[in-house]
């Protein structure tokens, strides 16, 4: 990955963690309380690295297309607006003219830092996770991990449930099966969901 990149990932994260120091005193009870959610959205094409464990094959790039993905969420209270994030999500996986989906099971944390008339909360965040692919291509039963920095905007619209919008980068920092090495360049996705 372009040294670039992953300098720009870093401080995304870093930016993100330093936000949870303004963290807001005064939260509406649906956002202090945890819950279960559900995000769906897109993702922006990206390069994906793949290189074989034997020496006669060099790394060579690949387009994972632009395609859809998302699963249900599970947010434990950790303390005043802040939450441990659980999420089951599959990404659809597209390299040449092979289709699949990513088993991507990862834990997060996130932090409420800003609330408008009690309307509108920010709640930034990020993940790490376990990824897993089993074929797509000429690559099978590849272990990855996977990274993610996100903010989302929670809309505190009704009672019972609030519906939300994420913007997050995310990425396939390393992974590994039987032949092959795989990782990617980071990925920009937009997502909607609600949260209950």
């Amino acid at each position: 990955m372009p040294k670039r990149e992953s300098v720009l990932t870093i401080c995304i994260f870093l930016l993100l963690i330093a936000g949870t120091v303004s963290a807001v005193p005064n939260l509406d009870r649906r956002l202090d309380k945890g819950g279960v959610g559900l995000k769906l959205g897109v993702f922006h094409s990206t390069t994906m690295y793949i290189k074989s464990r034997h020496a006669d094959f060099l790394e060579a790039e690949y387009t994972w297309k632009a395609g859809f993905n998302g699963g249900p969420f599970f947010d434990v209270r950790l303390g005043r607006g802040n939450f441990i994030s659980v999420a089951v999500e599959l990404h659809d996986v597209q390299l040449m003219n092979d289709r699949e989906k990513l088993l991507d099971i990862n834990l997060g944390y996130k932090t409420t830092i800003f609330i408008r008339h009690k309307r509108l909360a920010y709640r930034p965040g990020f993940a790490l996770g376990y990824g897993y692919i089993s074929k797509v291509g000429f690559i099978e039963k590849v272990n990855l991990m996977t990274a993610r920095a996100f903010v989302e905007m929670v809309f505190l619209s009704h009672p019972k449930y609030s519906y939300l919008v994420e913007f997050s980068v995310g990425m396939l920092p390393t992974g590994s099966g039987s032949l092959y090495d795989v990782s990617s360049n980071p990925y920009v996705m937009l997502r909607g969901g609600v949260v209950l």
